[in-house]
């Protein structure tokens, strides 16, 4: 996950199909994170914006949301602290 100060947060993905796998995932679950490939940018990633509208109880929700795409996000080449 790259980010500093922006409210863009992208998400690396190592293959295109990672990245339009976890996008269509999330929006089934009512966000609106999309898969961002190149030759758009060089890397295939998903695109995540942070805005004010973003309270805890939805935050909270999109940390379990992660949970079910963290298959893909471990082929992907993500690791998690168990």
């Amino acid at each position: 996950v790259l980010g500093d100060t922006s409210p863009i947060i992208p998400v690396l993905m190592q293959k295109e199909e990672y990245s339009l796998q976890s996008a269509e995932l999330l929006q089934k679950e009512g966000f609106d994170i999309r898969a961002i490939r190149p030759p758009t940018v060089k890397e295939s990633r998903l695109r995540i914006t942070m805005n004010s509208s973003i309270d805890e109880i939805l935050l909270k929700r999109l940390i379990e949301t992660f949970e079910k795409i963290k298959p893909i996000l471990k082929r992907s080449g993500f690791e998690f602290e168990e």
